[in-house]
């Protein structure tokens, strides 16, 4: 079958795969773990699967780098680099108890566990997983934070195996009830070149959380404080964005799974579940007195373009491909196949940006599946968006980054035809 299978999107040759896990740049090499299940396309005894690559579009799969043991399955976790250059991974242990557990790794390739595994013993929490390592710079210990029910602890140690709690952030400052999972805190650049600490939190089924603040005293803090919930996505697939650790020139890279919990094990995809959303650059804008997270394109993304060709009101496309649009107002973007199966984006007359695949392929695997998917803009004025096409999805990004979509779709047959309506740009292809 494979006929959804993605060429710039990464999945697994076979089996099940979600979160992404242990994501780290070490010499040349950007390294991705995954929730893995090599056995089934159907969810199944986490392991850590792995590949890498030098341009994050292009992987080359390794074996496993983890897999269940007497401890239990391997959940989500992250990577970094010792002072020796050795990958560090720490991950959730899930068997009776959630508890975190470490492995290292010289040659980057094959990880050896820990022997006083689990390193941080469960405090009596139901959910207690997905620690993330971040420094501080200036510090010479390493931190993680981790997701404790509906809120965050912090641990800090010298040697990856000892730790300490220093403290905790939430559930303050969070407008949405749930669970908190998979959580992240870096430092990121604004406009003018500062730097400033953010914090992610998915929620299920599929929402991304964000925070802007500080981090003192071994604890996050708020110093942005509103009275609406930040999201990263305002819909579509797009779950468990982390980021990479040690990528060069100070750029922030985040990856993210690119499915929906409530169908994730239902999508017409064989002999494969799952794909990792494109790599985006992430950044912080000014917009109405706050501070909004953007995310660009990796620009690595935009170096595979082919030579571009003018947006006309109809022409033929590939199933991969870039397009740069210009819009002054209202304007609607419309991918058509054979059996006359469409998929519209665009800006509507409302000011919001939109996905439409209530027309766009096969739905019947879940009943909200065939949805438009709407969300006002930032900015008013012309809008700019870039957007990717992949065989089976497409991901926007609009407005200088501070408004995305990462959309599964699943058409009967390829879209060939692009249609254009009130919009300007280029359309390229993909290698």
């Amino acid at each position: 079958m494979d006929q959804y299978r993605p060429k710039l999107h990464f999945t697994p040759a076979y089996g099940w795969m979600n979160d992404p896990n242990g994501m780290v740049y070490r010499q040349g090499s950007y390294h991705l773990c995954y929730q893995y299940y090599p056995h089934s396309k159907d969810w199944g005894p986490m392991h850590w699967g792995h590949a890498v690559s030098a341009d994050l579009l292009h992987w080359e799969a390794l074996p496993p780098a983890l897999e269940p043991c007497e401890q239990g399955m391997i959940f989500s976790g992250s990577a970094t680099l010792n002072e020796k250059g050795d990958i560090v991974a720490v991950y959730t242990l899930h068997g009776d108890a959630e508890r975190q557990g470490v492995a290292f790794s010289r040659d980057g390739i094959h990880f050896e566990p820990c022997a006083e595994n689990p390193v941080i013993e469960n405090p009596g929490i139901h959910d207690f997983r997905d620690p993330k390592f971040f420094r501080v710079p200036g510090e010479s210990c390493v931190r993680l934070v981790l997701a404790a029910g509906d809120r965050a602890h912090f641990y800090c140690s010298q040697d990856y195996i000892h730790w300490q709690k220093t403290g905790e952030f939430g559930p303050e400052g969070n407008h949405l009830d749930g669970v908190w999972e998979c959580p992240d805190l870096f430092q990121v650049r604004d406009e003018e070149g500062r730097e400033h600490w953010v914090m992610l939190v998915s929620m299920t089924p599929n929402i991304i959380q964000y925070f802007v603040g500080d981090f003192a005293d071994g604890a996050f803090r708020l110093t942005q404080r509103l009275d609406h919930a930040q999201l990263l996505n305002p819909g579509g697939d797009y779950y468990a964005a982390v980021t990479f650790d040690n990528v060069p020139a100070g750029r922030r890279v985040l990856m993210a799974w690119m499915n929906d919990w409530r169908y994730a094990g239902k999508i017409p995809t064989d002999p494969h579940r799952g794909a990792m959303a494109l790599p985006r650059e992430l950044g912080l804008k000014r917009i109405n007195g706050a501070w909004v997270l953007t995310q660009a394109f990796a620009a690595e993304l935009f170096e595979a373009a082919q030579e571009p060709e003018m947006l006309d009101e109809e022409q033929e496309v590939g199933q991969t491909f870039l397009v740069e649009a210009y819009a002054e107002g209202a304007c609607c973007l419309t991918l058509r196949n054979e059996q006359g199966e469409e998929l519209h984006f665009g800006v509507d007359d409302q000011n919001c940006l939109f996905v439409d695949r209530t027309k766009a392929g096969i739905s019947d695997f879940f009943e909200g599946f065939a949805q438009r998917l709407s969300a006002p803009r930032l900015m008013e004025g012309s809008c700019k968006f870039s957007v990717v096409y992949d065989v089976a999805g497409i991901e926007l990004a609009a407005d200088d980054g501070t408004l995305n979509y990462s959309v599964q779709v699943f058409p009967r047959a390829p879209y060939t035809q692009l249609l254009c309506e009130n919009a300007e740009g280029t359309v390229s292809q993909l290698n």
